[in-house]
């Protein structure tokens, strides 16, 4: 009887203890805590899910360049339980762990963007326009003569409206023009609408374009450079 009730203690205490593994949370050095970090933030990318595997690694490079700019505390990433969807995206990012891209003897700050859809169009209404020249003592009976000047790479430099010249500053200052990359302008009865594209910063990602690239079998250093050909990658730890 008391070998059978010491034999039962000990499969509670077994049992207990092989429960308790199960729950205890994995504990992270200092760097595979970075790691979990950028892993933390693709997870706010909208449909990452679904990104290819070079893509997140690029991703991955640039979230980690843009974390380690920041006083960031990652002493909470090490001790904790995460998804199967965070261990995937932590998975494919560790390949890539350490990597950061630098501008010269700096960290690159880059912003990251879903589309690199540019376009707009901005509608100056005539009457606004007419008043705009008076105040600049530029007289015009009227503007139904206008002729955009561009230079070599297709940017607008001027307005030629009825032989008076706008110059793109002025009208960048006063009429919300996106930039100087301009595709066409309407002159209607009552307004002139331009469109244009916005000029891509230097330091930014499009996953729409990486996406593509990838799909041509580009791995991620190949889209990081296609992107930041003037930056450097290197391995780096906090």
């Amino acid at each position: 009887m008391i070998m059978k009730r010491l034999t039962y203690v000990f499969l509670l205490i077994f049992t207990l203890f092989i429960f308790s593994g199960c729950t205890k949370p994995i504990k992270y050095d200092a760097a595979e805590s970075v790691e979990h970090q950028v892993a933390n933030n693709l997870e706010s990318i909208e449909n990452i899910q679904n990104v290819k595997e070079e893509t997140i690694k690029a991703l991955s490079v640039i979230t980690r360049t843009n974390l380690l700019q920041e006083d960031n505390d990652f002493s909470e990433n090490s001790s904790k339980t995460y998804s199967e969807e965070h261990k995937k995206l932590y998975n494919i990012s560790n390949k890539t762990a350490g990597e950061v891209l630098f501008d010269g003897e700096n960290l690159a700050n880059i912003e990251i963007l879903q589309t690199n859809n540019s376009e707009w169009e901005s509608e100056i209404k005539k009457s606004t326009l007419l008043s705009f020249l008076s105040e600049n003592n530029i007289s015009l009976s009227n503007i139904s003569n206008i002729e955009p000047n561009l230079d070599d790479n297709g940017n607008l430099v001027n307005l030629n409206i009825g032989g008076k010249i706008i110059n793109y500053d002025s009208l960048e200052k006063n009429f919300n023009l996106k930039s100087n990359k301009i595709t066409k302008i309407d002159n209607t009865i009552s307004s002139i609408i331009i469109h244009g594209e916005n000029i891509p910063s230097s330091t930014t990602f499009f996953i729409d374009e990486a996406e593509k690239l990838a799909a041509e079998g580009k791995n991620y250093k190949e889209l990081l450079n296609h992107f930041f050909n003037g930056f450097d990658l290197k391995t780096t730890t906090k």
